[in-house]
């Protein structure tokens, strides 16, 4: 049972560390409204899933948005 626990655990703070990775990695600042937000790469969109209990609570936490994909350009002012 103890072997259990200490896997567990590891694995937990293992999922936890490489989120943090990942955030400093792929954290944006908007032009527009200068926000932070996570952009996740399209070809990878199963880490949004996988990261998303994480991501739920980093944005109540921190107010950081997280989307899948790259924005859209904005329209040039004329």
């Amino acid at each position: 049972m103890k072997r259990l626990l200490i896997a567990v655990l590891v694995c937990f703070v293992i999922y936890i560390t490489s989120y943090i990775l990942l955030r400093s990695l792929w954290t944006h600042r908007t032009a527009d409204n200068l926000r932070n937000e996570m952009i996740f790469p399209t070809s990878a969109g199963w880490l949004h899933v996988l990261y998303s209990p994480l991501c739920l609570l980093d944005e109540k936490m921190s107010g950081m948005s997280f989307h899948i994909g790259p924005h859209p350009e904005p329209a040039p002012q004329s």
